[in-house]
């Protein structure tokens, strides 16, 4: 038995075993001391990295040389003609059910043309993935790099279902996640570093007081979303822009979106019955959103989040009305263009990202 094993452990050739933990390298994912190969591909495998894919880039080809993952080509994609049925299809999307697949399809299929062909193309392009097995509300996770979606199949109740919004909403959290500022790893080294620092200096009620604050996520969204990296030809971040024309114009804003949703509202339910009411919603609720993040949850119109929400992960104003924007301009034409009208700097910041990412200008950090 002994020999077996000895002869089985001389067929795998010493790159092979360093490989998978130099990619856990190259994506930021710190191992234990003691982690086996095996450890290190069930780590990327929460990526969506698999294994078989890895060994079908580089089969046939010249063998890896160096450590890790040098001789893995892991350049962005180039191909043309990706579609929704090629995402669905892809060992990155988790489904709770059968009909799911085909749900799934159809609400990313409901977006503009344009607007769906980048997604799916920023999908090829970086490791970010989707799940219908979530519970609640839609969400993007980072600690799986996957969209969250309540089950999306086909022929069931439609309001207890995600809605085509929410999924290009979440989408672009992703891509806000994953297409700016500096490597993930980099980013955990230097909160761990801060953290060194605030309990050296404060002593651990400072560092619990850091971490309550939602200064910790700050710091880190400072670092690593593209919404807070990215400068623009302004010469500022989409945050620093949105900020900027929004400065002291939540009170106002807060009256005059309520009359105007409030009547529009009445005249969809006038001419449409219940319908009218998510009529109304679909129409304003990026731009309630946006102002509620802009009043800390103080004021809510038809949509937002709770007060705590917006401490508590790190200023998410400028991740949230990204994703609003984005929502918008993928589904909804008359709330895109109310966005134009109070927060039209920030809407051409974000077109501009958007041209650089749809080009390829902009790239996923895992690949540069």
């Amino acid at each position: 038995m002994a020999k077996e094993q000895e002869e089985k452990k001389k067929k795998i050739p010493a790159w092979a075993t360093r490989l998978p933990f130099g990619l856990c390298k190259r994506y930021g994912i710190t191992l234990p001391d003691n982690a086996t190969p095996r450890d290190a591909w069930n780590a990327l495998k929460g990526r969506g990295i698999s294994r078989r894919e890895v060994y079908e880039k580089i089969s046939g080809k010249e063998k890896p040389t160096g450590s890790g993952n040098k001789g893995v080509k892991e350049e962005q994609t180039k191909e043309s003609g990706k579609t929704v049925e090629d995402l669905v299809a892809s060992n990155r999307i988790k489904l709770s059910r059968k009909a799911d697949k085909q749900g799934l399809t159809n609400l990313l299929n409901e977006g503009d043309e344009e607007v769906k062909d980048t997604t799916v193309k920023l999908f090829f392009d970086d490791s970010f993935g989707y799940d219908t097995k979530g519970r609640g509300y839609e969400n993007f996770s980072p600690n799986d790099n996957h969209v969250h979606c309540r089950y999306v199949s086909v022929g069931d109740d439609p309001l207890k279902q995600a809605t085509s919004s929410a999924v290009y909403h979440e989408s672009w959290h992703a891509i806000d996640f994953n297409y700016g500022g500096i490597d993930r790893k980099e980013a955990y080294e230097y909160i761990n570093r801060r953290k060194s620092e605030i309990i050296e200096e404060q002593g651990l009620p400072g560092y619990i007081k850091w971490i309550n604050s939602g200064e910790r996520q700050h710091e880190y969204a400072q670092k690593t979303r593209l919404t807070h990296t990215y400068v623009a030809s302004n010469g500022k971040t989409f945050m620093e822009t949105l900020l900027d024309e929004t400065k002291g114009k939540g009170a106002k804003w807060a009256t005059e979106i309520q009359e105007r949703y409030s009547a529009d509202r009445e005249a969809f339910i006038k001419e449409n019955g219940e319908e009218g009411k998510m009529k109304a919603v679909n129409k304003w609720g990026d731009i309630s959103d946006i102002l509620n993040g802009l009043t800390r949850g103080k004021v809510f119109v038809c949509a937002g989040h709770a007060r705590g929400y917006w401490d508590k992960f790190g200023d998410a104003r400028a991740a949230e009305a990204f994703a609003e924007i984005a929502s918008a301009k993928a589904t909804s034409p008359e709330s895109y263009a109310i966005l134009k009208e109070y927060i039209p700097n920030t809407v051409l910041t974000f077109e501009e990202i958007y041209d650089k990412l749809k080009s390829g200008e902009i790239k996923a950090r895992r690949v540069e």
